[in-house]
């Protein structure tokens, strides 16, 4: 008698959807999902994994940052049937994320929600986060794993499945929930395999920003603004700069200030120095006998941080180098 035939294995499938950084704009959001008509039909395993940074702007509760469903934008709704909801992420106003699925107790028409959370902390908030959801026929569960610069987060739930066949993952707007405010990025991972993260991190390259010249100027108000996408996802920056204080130089000054700008580095759109978070990124002033470093510290919103250094009666005419 001939044998019984192997359960054939589908291979693996990967997709990627965002090539370079994407940026979400509640406002302009398009609701069109990544739609896979048969790629993953028959599927027992999947999972959605991204690197995502939300904007501080706006922030609401429940801003969908991806929904994976088995149903198409015409018969979908708000997780009313198995499958509306197959691996959803989502943002709270206070910082959480919140992993949502549904499972099937014995496959029958009843389905039940099941939901895990993890907190960003503070620091972290306004970096990139790393976001891992999977599901397991074969394991009966799901997992998620959330990686920040400090924390990780991770936690396995018993869970069961329907099989699907269609497969659509809306990102950001899904006319359900509120679109999600803030970027994608699926490129500059140091190792990535799935739900294996020991080494994981954005490795963005090394980015610098000088003026071709020995020796400049500078007004007494200049603004130079850097390009986005060259520093976006950068969490180290320094600014290293030789100067010289004169007072007939280019023009005299009768009378030394008590406190002079000579840089601010800022993070904010609004340029202006208000004393705000960010605001003093990294600041240099000159103050009589002392350059004045300022900075601020996310942990305790404190938005100047500030230390001193003396310098000599040799300030008029001395080249000094300021990191």
């Amino acid at each position: 008698m001939p044998g019984i035939p192997k359960v054939p294995e589908l291979n693996s499938i990967k997709k990627t959807v965002f090539e370079d950084i994407q940026t979400m704009k509640r406002e302009e959001a398009t609701m069109k999902p990544y739609e896979y008509a048969d790629e993953f039909a028959g599927q027992q395993e999947y999972a959605v994994s991204l690197w995502f940074r939300w904007s501080t702007i706006g922030r609401v509760a429940w801003e969908n940052v991806y929904t994976l469903s088995y149903h198409d934008q015409a018969s979908r709704a708000n997780h009313v049937r198995p499958g509306d909801r197959v691996l959803s992420v989502f943002q709270y106003v206070d910082h959480r994320i919140f992993f949502s699925t549904y499972t099937t107790p014995e496959n029958h028409d009843a389905f039940a929600q099941i939901f895990t959370e993890a907190p960003v902390p503070t620091l972290d908030q306004t970096a990139w986060v790393y976001v891992y959801y999977a599901y397991s026929r074969k394991a009966q569960s799901v997992v998620h794993f959330m990686k920040t610069r400090t924390t990780e987060n991770e936690k396995k739930l018993g869970c069961m499945h329907r099989v699907p066949k269609y497969l659509g993952l809306w990102a950001g707007k899904d006319g359900i929930h509120t679109p999600y405010n803030g970027s994608y990025r699926e490129k500059d991972y140091l190792s990535y395999e799935p739900y294996i993260a020991g080494a994981l991190g954005i490795q963005a390259k090394p980015w610098k920003w000088n003026e071709k010249k020995d020796q400049f100027d500078i007004a007494d108000k200049q603004e130079i603004v850097l390009d986005a996408n060259a520093i976006d996802g950068h969490s180290a920056y320094a600014i290293g700069v030789w100067l010289r204080y004169l007072t007939a130089i280019p023009k005299r000054i009768l009378e030394k200030q008590a406190r002079m700008s000579v840089y601010r580095f800022t993070q904010n759109q609004q340029l202006e120095d208000s004393a705000k978070v960010g605001d003093r990124t990294l600041g240099l002033w000159l103050t009589a006998g002392q350059y004045g470093f300022r900075t601020y510290n996310l942990a305790n919103n404190n938005p100047n941080l500030s230390q001193d250094i003396n310098y000599d009666d040799k300030l008029e005419g001395e080249w000094n180098f300021v990191y």
